[in-house]
């Protein structure tokens, strides 16, 4: 039922964009349901796919989960499923790292659902609005105890749940990478739950297995919360 819910709510809310390429959920259907975590990237990258009214109509049927079941291609080289740099970084984070989830099980969606080659396509704060109202209800089927963001700069998904749930931030870090850092807040859901917000450098480029300022950074922020 929460599938069916949130197509729906997608239908009525994205009228006007339905004809654009893009995706609801990373993630199988069957991860809209009460979880731990709560994956949020910023778009849909890479070349055109398929346009969100389909995967809208696909989305109460959908099986299958980006991170695990897709081949993808990353700087020009091709991988098997589920074996791309990302994916891997993202499994770790889920798995191996201190929160030691199932990554299969995790609800993992984009603040923005449009795809664009990159980030400099969008208009940021007016995307993230319009489909803020579904990541609201999504939110409230998940009611995650943590909720992770790939990207923590001003333009990222993590700056704007911050911003849109009035959260000052708790901790910044060194990443142990340059001068990335990792961010991190306490936000409360509309249920009044408390909820670790967490904001990594994005994957993409910055690989977290196995840091051990990545797990001291965890374990700090969500020990209250996993």
């Amino acid at each position: 039922m929460s599938a069916e819910y949130i197509a729906d709510l997608c239908r009525r809310h994205l009228e006007d964009q339905l004809t654009k390429s893009g995706s609801i959920l990373y993630s199988a259907a069957a991860t809209l349901k009460p979880g731990r975590i709560y994956l949020l990237g910023l778009n849909p990258g890479g070349d055109e796919g398929l346009p969100l009214e389909s995967a809208i109509d696909e989305l109460p049927g959908k099986t299958s989960n980006a991170y695990i079941d897709e081949a993808w291609e990353q700087r020009g080289c091709s991988y098997k499923e589920g074996q791309a740099p990302l994916q891997d970084r993202v499994r770790w984070l889920v798995e191996v790292s201190p929160l030691a989830g199932k990554l299969e099980e995790t609800c993992a969606s984009n603040l923005i659902f449009r795809q664009t080659h990159d980030a400099g396509g969008l208009e940021f704060q007016k995307e993230g609005d319009r489909y803020w109202p579904i990541h609201e209800k999504i939110l409230e089927i998940v009611n995650p105890s943590v909720i992770i963001c790939f990207g923590n700069s001003a333009r990222s998904p993590y700056a704007f749940l911050r911003d849109k749930l009035q959260a000052a931030e708790r901790e910044s870090v060194p990443a142990g990478h340059g001068n990335w850092r990792l961010r991190s807040a306490e936000v409360r859901l509309s249920n009044g739950k408390r909820s670790c917000l967490l904001g990594i450098p994005h994957m993409s480029r910055y690989k977290p297995n196995g840091k051990k300022v990545v797990c001291e950074w965890i374990t700090r922020n969500c020990a209250a919360h996993i």
